[in-house]
């Protein structure tokens, strides 16, 4: 059974990866979502939500190029950064990708697997740790998404996940 469910798991999960990564679920803003200034606009799609695994997919829209960063409160812990594509979108807006996923299996000890991969103009960037799963516990209980659709000011840390206690921070930044 556990074998059986981890296997249904993966399967569903890297199935969202590929088809988040291969732009088949992409989704755009109008120009008038994107056209303030001072702050820039997230779409969140949640690809899968159940109580072993998490996908989320963010797309951050722009009417200015950017430069986007997953931040952790640590600061022992790596940063994830990417610009924006060098062409705007039809509509005249920018867009960055911003996958999250979170997956836990059973057994004894469990395993909690963490990964965010942010695709923005030339390049992706990927971020990704494997730690053991606290004995009792799911996913949602180590694993939050604060994050939700809407508009946010550049340069300010805004509220992405908490991981077992760690806070990461999304903070987006105008290049011109």
């Amino acid at each position: 059974m556990l074998v059986t469910r981890s296997k249904s798991t993966l399967v569903v999960t890297v199935t969202a990866i590929l088809t988040c990564l291969g732009g088949l679920a992409a989704r755009t803003a109008t120009k008038a979502e994107a056209a303030k200034d001072d702050v820039f606009r997230v779409l969140v799609d949640d690809i899968v939500d159940e109580d072993g695994a998490i996908v989320k997919k963010l797309e951050i829209f722009s009417p200015v190029k950017t430069w986007a960063e997953v931040v952790p409160d640590n600061p022992g812990i790596a940063v994830v950064g990417a610009s924006s594509p060098e062409r705007a979108e039809a509509d005249g807006s920018f867009r960055t990708s911003l996958i999250v996923f979170g997956d836990s299996t059973g057994g004894a000890p469990g395993i909690l697997k963490f990964l965010m991969i942010l695709n923005g103009g030339t390049g992706k960037a990927s971020y990704s740790t494997t730690r053991a799963m606290p004995e009792g516990r799911s996913l949602g209980d180590v694993l939050t998404m604060m994050i939700k659709p809407g508009e946010y000011p550049y340069g300010e840390a805004t509220r992405l996940a908490a991981l077992k206690g760690l806070q990461y921070n999304l903070i987006v930044k105008r290049l011109r």
